[in-house]
């Protein structure tokens, strides 16, 4: 808010539209104090925030910042992540700090979970200025890139026993197992 507690002062006067002589007045008072405004977030695509991170990335890895104002110049913002499907347990892998910032807590793998859907909530602190906190919710998609698998000098050595005859053409099978 822009007014915080501003005192203004008029004198009300009523005239008789008929006899002008009659006339009375009233000196008056008006207090306009502060609201509380519900904090906002920048982005206004309905989809939300959409971000991509490297799968096999470090934990604390940042994915994205999520940006929210309060026009209370007095606001201090808090942010925190929950998830989208209820249950789901996908915010318990990221963290998000007083900056609306966004990190990983562990390395993500693409081939257990490629996409995780969570909701940021910004909270203002109303409550220390004598109001009701308040506080506003988006949506944050969050992709993660499947690394491409390649294979140097140490490449893992495979073992095993070829079952069946394979000719170019042929169908059949080799079992094989992976070692170091």
């Amino acid at each position: 808010s822009l007014i915080v507690n501003h005192r203004f002062e008029a004198r009300v006067v009523a005239t008789d539209a008929v006899k002008e002589t009659l006339k009375d007045s009233v000196d008056i008072t008006i207090f306009i104090g502060d609201v509380n405004d519900a904090p906002v977030y920048d982005n206004t695509d309905p989809d939300g925030y959409k971000f991509d991170v490297d799968e096999n990335m470090d934990a604390d890895e940042i994915v994205g910042v999520v940006f929210a104002s309060d026009e209370d110049t007095w606001s201090d913002l808090t942010f925190t992540l929950s998830d989208y499907v209820k249950g789901s347990k996908e915010s318990e892998l990221f963290s998000i700090n007083a900056s609306g910032r966004i990190s990983t807590k562990s390395k993500l793998n693409y081939e257990d979970k490629a996409v995780y859907e969570l909701v940021a909530t910004v909270t203002d602190n109303g409550e220390d200025k004598g109001f009701k906190n308040l506080s506003a919710t988006v949506k944050v998609t969050i992709t993660v890139n499947d690394a491409s698998k390649t294979y140097g000098q140490d490449d893992p050595t495979f073992t095993g026993t070829v079952e069946g005859l394979v000719d170019a053409g042929d169908l059949g099978f080799v079992r094989y197992s992976r070692t170091n």
